[in-house]
């Protein structure tokens, strides 16, 4: 609780510095990362609990986003007070209307593809293997998985949701290599020649 509490203290700051406080998926905006109990792991939203704590010490809106998927728990998130904002970030990456269909009543619920989103779901394959590069494939294979939806979003092109993670990440170091490559070439064309001599 020690944790916590030089958490809250950090939040206490005068109303007019923020127009409202983040609680994103990886900590609070300030950089500090505060304990996570184990009932707010089993919640859908992680940090609604930390959004209760922080009501008690700060007056500004309070923005809570991680793990939101099902419309009614967000329902009960707003009416409760807990956060003035519900945020969205994975979801739209496959479907960029889902705030529009939950809040019109079409879905009940956001995708969650991130359930599926591994190698194995146990195992020497799966995200708790005991080698590092397996390890490492579903992390960012993972992570892949949804830059490579945006992309497909951002050329007009439909998303592949059959996609899998093993070649997200091939397609990911694709990206990032010839993105370096691209960058060291623009680099040696904006360089200066050397100076010719007696200039």
């Amino acid at each position: 609780m020690k944790n916590l509490s030089t958490c809250l203290r950090s939040l206490a700051v005068p109303m007019s510095s923020p127009d409202f406080w983040v609680i994103p998926e990886t900590g609070p905006q300030s950089g500090k990362r505060c304990p996570k109990r184990e009932t707010t792991r089993k919640r859908e939203a992680y940090f609604l609990d930390y959004a209760e704590a922080i009501r008690k010490v700060c007056q500004f809106p309070v923005m809570v986003t991680g793990g939101f998927r099902t419309r009614a728990i967000m329902e009960d998130a707003l009416a409760s007070g807990t956060t003035d904002v519900i945020g969205l970030g994975r979801p739209l990456c496959t479907d960029p209307d889902t705030p529009r269909d939950l809040m019109e009543g079409r879905i009940e619920a956001a995708a969650s593809h991130e359930n599926h989103l591994h190698l194995a779901s146990k195992g020497l394959f799966s995200p708790a293997s005991p080698l590092m590069p397996l390890k490492v494939i579903n992390v960012i294979g993972g992570q892949a998985w949804y830059y490579q939806q945006i992309f497909h979003l951002a050329d007009g092109e439909p998303v592949d949701l059959k996609l899998g993670v093993l070649g997200a990440f091939r397609a990911y170091l694709a990206d990032e290599m010839r993105t370096a490559f691209k960058v060291r070439q623009a680099r040696r064309r904006s360089s200066p020649g050397p100076t010719p001599v007696g200039a």
